[in-house]
């Protein structure tokens, strides 16, 4: 028990021994005084046996209540940021949330890199010879018909030596066309023969006469090809449709678009 030179009232001194009791060697008696009492008075005190006056700055109370009409009816409790020299480390030592947040903003940034372009284009097939072998014949023919046409016309009209001179123009004009006809033959040889031996690059056989003998073989042939393809890509498509994966599902539908490509060109 504290004994004061100022005067307190019994509640008071009760308060002052339930600080003491609560807080331990946490407080002065000056600072105990102090928060009883309400006024800042000089204060005399001795001690309790076997406590000495000691200082913790590690420890703070915080007055929840303190009004003079209270009769000496305080309140404390322990700060939440921890008190005295250790809690101000503590604070100084621990960042801000900013501060946090800032910095692994910062570091998500400066970390991420740009994907790689793995797109691909494809490759242009040349034209194919689409030329027409028989173009200019076919026009040299039509010409020797249009004159042939012409002076057929003429020819009933004529008598005697013109007569005679437009049967000699239709007979030169007939050369000419059978002359043009022979020529085009030859064309429509060299084409056969050309066209045969891409037929037999694809297994096709001839006879003597340039009929194709295998010609039902080779369409079932071609029809299992075809079908085999699309069997191949229908189970792509089962894939694709079982899958959730969105870059499997992607290499999917690349290989089910070359498969597309592949099944035109074979048909």
């Amino acid at each position: 028990m504290l004994e004061y030179k100022t005067k307190v009232t019994p509640h008071q001194e009760e308060a002052t021994d339930r600080v003491l009791t609560q807080s331990g060697d946490g407080l002065t008696e000056r600072e105990v005084h102090q928060a009883v009492t309400g006024w800042d008075q000089d204060v005399e005190a001795i001690p309790v046996p076997g406590k000495a006056k000691k200082q913790n700055k590690a420890f703070s109370l915080k007055v929840i209540s303190a009004h003079k009409s209270s009769g000496g009816g305080f309140k404390f409790k322990q700060a939440s940021n921890g008190g005295g020299a250790k809690g101000q480390a503590r604070r100084s030592a621990s960042p801000s949330k900013g501060s946090k947040g800032g910095s692994g903003g910062g570091g998500k940034k400066g970390g991420s890199a740009e994907k790689p372009d793995t797109s691909k284009k494809d490759l242009k097939k040349p034209l194919e010879d689409q030329k027409d072998i028989y173009h200019d014949i076919d026009i040299e023919i039509k010409k020797i018909n249009r004159d042939l046409k012409r002076t057929q016309q003429q020819q009933d009209r004529l008598y005697g030596k013109q007569l005679l001179d437009n049967l000699a123009k239709q007979t030169a004009i007939l050369k000419a066309q059978k002359e043009v006809l022979k020529e085009k033959q030859e064309l429509q040889k060299q084409d056969l023969i050309n066209q045969q031996e891409t037929l037999r690059n694809l297994g096709v056989t001839f006879d003597e006469y340039g009929n194709i003998n295998n010609y039902l073989a080779i369409l079932e042939a071609k029809q299992q090809s075809i079908n085999s393809l699309i069997g191949q890509q229908n189970g792509l498509i089962e894939q694709y449709n079982a899958s959730t994966d969105k870059s499997f599902k992607e290499q999917l539908n690349a290989e089910i678009t070359a498969y597309e490509k592949s099944i035109k060109d074979a048909q």
